[in-house]
Formats: structure tokens, sequence, C-alpha cells
């Protein structure tokens, strides 16, 4: 190979570092690589994906499928599973330990819902997990003695009852025993057993009450205390004895519920103190029945208002 002096032109060897005719430094030839030969390898990094971003319907989708999750878990579960409508008797314990103080239990196998399934036959499903089907609301604990029909229509005394609630909560309070029982029923249509009850003692509040101050005198000579009222669009009826022998008048002198009946179905014969609680509409009965304790109405009206929730 040649190399060519850049000044004066003169070919010169290839391996010449001055041109040997001028002299001129000759610039210096690098050496080629091979062709077998292979560049080295020169590490890479694979260019950044830019991030792609969820289209606007897709975010929708996902926001309403959420939304769909959650209205099957707050509205439709408690609908069709049969622990659903319990929910409020089930937590009744820890309102009563608010009320009242002590430590309380539900009995599981004595409370439970009650729907009319139609043919005759009622569900009733207990707390601890057991379902029957019966044919009379008389084998249905606590259920029968909660109402009566004070109707002179034996059509309207026989209406069927559509749904009902029940429970028994055993309470201890300062080492002594205490129960409350209790018992929502509702009739989806008008009038019903309740019905006339209902606008009797409404009707009475509105006239000042000439009843109701009756029976209040009646009762606070056999030491009970007694009042009648409105709450929430309920009527009620509140009374409370203090000591055994004003409970058993309280007992004798109160129609409805039948308390000597509630009382017998949970064993007791015999009661330190008594307060009762009845709340009625046109279509559904609470009755709280609070036993070796004498609450106030403002304790028993959370208990009954917790009950009305399940209906």
């Amino acid at each position: 190979m040649v190399k060519y002096c850049p000044k004066c032109g003169y070919p010169n060897p290839d391996d010449a570092k001055f041109c040997m005719k001028c002299g001129y430094q000759l610039p210096t030839i690098l050496q080629q690589p091979s062709p077998n030969s292979q560049p080295p390898s020169i590490p890479t990094t694979p260019p950044e994906q830019p991030k792609k971003e969820l289209p606007l319907k897709a975010i929708i989708g996902l926001v309403v499928a959420a939304i769909v999750v959650l209205v099957v878990f707050i509205v439709v579960l408690p609908l069709i599973s049969p622990y659903g409508s319990t929910h409020g008797i089930s937590t009744l314990a820890s309102t009563a330990q608010s009320n009242f103080g002590g430590s309380w239990v539900t009995a599981r196998c004595l409370s439970g819902t009650v729907t009319y399934v139609g043919n005759g036959e009622y569900k009733v499903s207990y707390l601890n997990g057991t379902t029957i089907t019966v044919k009379n609301i008389s084998n249905i604990p606590f259920i029968l003695y909660s109402f009566s029909c004070t109707s002179s229509s034996t059509a309207t005394c026989n209406v069927t009852l559509s749904k009902a609630v029940f429970a028994l909560i055993n309470g201890t309070i300062n080492g002594n025993k205490a129960y409350i029982l209790v018992i929502g029923d509702y009739w989806n249509t008008t009038p019903n057993p309740i019905y006339d009850s209902y606008n009797q003692i409404k009707s009475d509040l509105s006239n000042g009450g000439g009843l109701i101050l009756l029976a209040k005198a009646i009762f606070n000579a056999e030491g009970v205390c007694f009042n009648a009222s409105i709450h929430n669009g309920m009527v009620y009826v509140y009374s409370s004895a203090s000591n055994s022998t004003s409970a058993e008048s309280l007992i004798l002198h109160t129609p409805t519920p039948d308390i000597s009946a509630l009382l017998s179905q949970i064993k007791l014969t015999s009661v330190n103190a008594l307060g009762v609680l009845r709340e009625i509409n046109a279509n559904e009965e609470i009755v709280v029945i609070v036993i070796n304790m004498a609450p106030s109405e403002s304790q028993m009206i959370p208990v009954a208002s917790q009950v009305e929730g399940c209906l």
C-alpha cells in the first residue's frame, strides 16, 4: 500500500513516517478490522415503553362494577340471607347492656324471625340456624300471646300475620338474673287484629286521654307507674312495677300482652320487678317486657325501636 504525501504528493511506502521527498510528517493510517472479526458487543437498554392510560369507558366500567358489588352486599344479601333479617335481634344484647348495664346474651334457640309463606304455613328461622315450617302461630314461641283482637269482626281477627320477630335476652345485673322478651308483629293489610286497639288509643290521646288517665289512677293505686304517648308515629303504653307485689298487679290488670302466659313460656313463676312497653300503629305491634327490673320509658324505647327496624 502506498502512502501519498499530502504536501507534495510523492508516493511513500505505507510504513514511512516522513515523506522521502520533502520530509513532511506523514499521517498515521489506522489498521482496518479484518472481515471475520466481530465488533465488541455494547449492552443496550430496551427503550421504555410508554404507559398506556385506561380509556374513559374502562374507568366507568370499573366504577359501575364496584357499585354493583356494594349493592349486592348491602341490599341483596340481607334480603335473601336467612340471617339478614335477624341481625337487629342478634344485637339486642348489646343494646340491653348499653341501656341497663350488666351483661346480656341472646337465647339463640328462642329468638328468630317468622315469615308467612302461603298456604297457611309460616317459616320460622331461629338465630341458632334452625329453620322450621309450621301451620299455626301457636307453635311459634311467644307470638300468640303478644296481641289480642278487640274487633267484633271474626274476619278481622283472623287476618293472617305477615311476619314477626321474637327474642329472649338473658342478663345478669349486680348478680341478679334479669330477662328481656321482645316481640314484633306485622300485618300487611288493614283492618287487622290490632287495628281497633291502635285507633282507640290514638283517639283517646287526641281527646285528652280520659281512659288513659283512669288507667293511670288505677295502676298508681297498685304501685304501678303508667303512661301512654306517641313515639315515631306509634302510640305506646308503658308500665313498670318496682317490686313483686306491684308486678303481680301489673300482670293481673294487663290484658295485652298476656304477660302471665309469656312468663310461663320461659318457665318463670314469679318476678321481682317488671317493665312493659307496647307500641302499635295501624299495621304493626311491638312488645318489650323487662323482667326483674323496672326500667324507665327512655330505657325501653330504644329496644322497641330496634325491634321495629326488623319488621
